[in-house]
């Protein structure tokens, strides 16, 4: 009976590292799968900041053009 308990032991052995292979390689696809949402995030936000400097950009520049931003208020002399 030593081979068989042998073997269910060797079964329960292999079965908990398949386990904890398993969860390692859980937790780094969970890790990558964060870090690529990370960089969404961040290229989401770049543009939202992007977009919003180029209205600015563009309304100073409409005002410019209206005359309305240059009436000395920012240095033009």
């Amino acid at each position: 009976m030593g081979r068989e308990e042998g073997r269910k032991e060797g079964v329960a052995e292999g079965r908990e590292a398949g386990r904890e292979v398993g969860r390692v390689e859980g937790r780094a696809e969970g890790r990558e799968a964060g870090i690529a949402e990370g960089r969404e995030a961040g290229r989401a936000e770049a543009r939202a900041e992007y977009e919003e400097t180029i209205r600015r950009l563009e309304r100073r520049l409409q005002e410019r053009a209206n005359g309305d931003g240059g009436n000395g208020a920012e240095g033009g002399a």
